[in-house]
């Protein structure tokens, strides 16, 4: 009953904090390759997408659709709802955390710091924060509730019926984490890889029911690939660009680098580029001794297999990505539940050895809440630079929609970046127009003018283009959008 309690009062915790931390970005408006799930008739695309192709994305994600186009259809472009929609299953996620490693019979410490982790860590921003990204969010919590379930329904002291009602649940959260996401079929390895460490029955009857109970999960992936494969014309390795070589190593050195970063990324990078290298040593240096606490944390928990699977497990969640050219912070995402298990474990483990040694103690726990804090900035701060950004692509529409009447028929409209993209990085740092990339058909939408075709262009190809006779260019300057040339 305590137990019980303390996880009911955990969520309050939770959500309180979660509220607090992910406050500024609340409000973030639509910008980047949110415009591609901006629906213009949202009421008619609520279940439309389920046996079509969205025209914008190359994947076959109807709840994902359905979800944005049911609160357009109510809220227009308020994005408030997408946000506490995204952070109420973000927040549940690091519930289930919690309630998971008690449950694993690990320590409250251990458990509060894996779901803290999961809360706060800057390499979750990108998914919790965006407009488009619920469909990773969601597939996420929808497999580690499959893995969690399937875990329960292989437990032989529940009754048949409490099992059968686990197996069913698991079976029904995986169909939902892979329609929310193509990469949800990643979590089939994740439950074959949790079935492998079970212990089966030493009948070998127990290894045989081990290995049928695979088999929904199994239709599952492949009915969903085959009506990928019928709706979508763009195939997922096409998409993706899947190479196996050492893009298989780097991508698995990013995933777990980005886990464990002790600082934003985008400082770390910014000032990389700006050849500052003293932050980015600090920041480094800092998460190796992180990551030395957690590793020496885990040996002494005595929990080698459990940590082992567990580790097997994140990499099984982003296996997708991991033979892909290009991982993305949003890709992590799907690795932070088990990778958050094993700091809870290595980090509460690791402070209960100077529970004796005070001073010890003391400049432990002041390392971690430096680590905590720089964390929480770093959300903040990613935040802002993503309110920044949605509100600069919408004072760049209101200022360009007006000048496409100087557009002549049948046209293009160029919009000219004057700075160059060297320290544009992902959804937070985008420069100019850029803000506005997948966007443009907002463009024609808002003026009526469905003839023109809006680009993108850089200062270096200006010249080229100032002296056609059927376009229209603008740049910015001071700030402002200016007509740099009409016909």
């Amino acid at each position: 009953m305590r137990t019980d309690r303390l996880t009911q009062w955990w969520i309050g915790a939770l959500v309180i904090a979660g509220l607090g931390l992910y406050y500024p970005g609340l409000h973030i408006g639509y910008y980047g390759d949110d415009f591609k799930l901006v629906f213009v008739n949202p009421v008619t695309r609520i279940f439309y997408y389920w046996s079509h192709q969205n025209p914008s994305l190359s994947f076959y994600r109807p709840i994902d659709s359905s979800l944005l186009a049911l609160v357009q259809a109510f809220f227009g472009l308020n994005t408030m709802p997408v946000h506490l929609l995204v952070l109420a299953m973000h927040l549940t996620l690091a519930w289930l955390i919690f309630a998971a490693m008690k449950e694993l019979r690990l320590t409250t410490l251990e458990a509060a710091i894996g779901s803290c982790y999961m809360l706060i860590c800057e390499i979750n921003v990108m998914a919790v924060s965006s407009n488009d990204t619920m469909s990773q969010v969601l597939s996420g919590l929808a497999g580690c509730c499959s893995l969690w379930s399937y875990y329960r329904a292989s437990d032989d002291s529940r009754t048949s019926r409490a099992r059968t009602m686990w197996y069913c649940t698991s079976i029904v959260a995986f169909s939902i984490a892979v329609l929310a996401k193509e990469s949800g079929m990643s979590f089939l390895a994740a439950i074959i890889v949790l079935a492998s460490c079970l212990r089966p029955s030493r009948r070998l009857t127990g290894i045989w029911k081990r290995a049928l109970s695979m088999v929904p999960y199994l239709i599952i992936a492949i009915a969903y690939y085959v009506v990928h494969v019928t709706l979508i014309t763009r195939g997922l390795a096409e998409r993706y660009d899947i190479v196996i070589g050492l893009n298989i190593l780097k991508n698995m050195v990013f995933v777990l680098t980005g886990a464990l970063l002790s600082a934003s990324t985008v400082d770390v990078l910014q000032s990389y580029l700006r050849a500052e290298y003293v932050f980015p040593a600090i920041v480094f240096a800092s998460t190796l001794t992180f990551t030395v606490i957690i590793l020496k944390g885990l040996r002494k928990a005595g929990r080698t297999g459990l940590s082992i699977m567990i580790f097997i497990l994140a990499l099984a969640s982003v296996s997708p990505f991991l033979i892909t050219m290009h991982v993305s912070e949003l890709y992590v995402y799907a690795a932070m539940p088990f990778v958050s298990i094993l700091v809870g474990i290595g980090v509460g483990s690791f402070i209960e050895t100077f529970q004796n040694n005070k001073l010890s103690l003391g400049a432990v726990i002041v390392f971690l809440a430096a680590t905590a804090a720089s964390h929480t900035i770093a959300v903040i701060e990613k935040d802002n630079r993503m309110d920044r950004n949605g509100r600069e692509a919408e004072l760049l529409l209101n200022q360009i929609v007006p000048l496409v009447s100087k557009v002549p028929p049948n046209g293009f409209l160029y919009l000219v970046n004057t700075s160059d993209n060297r320290s544009n990085y992902s959804v937070f740092v985008m420069g100019e127009f850029n803000v506005l990339s997948y966007g443009l058909n907002r463009i024609q939408e808002l003026s009526g003018r469905e003839d023109i075709q809006p680009r993108i262009l850089q200062q270096i190809d200006l010249p080229e283009f100032t002296a056609c006779n059927n376009c229209a260019v603008l740049t910015i300057r001071d700030g402002k959008v200016s007509l740099v040339r009409a016909p």
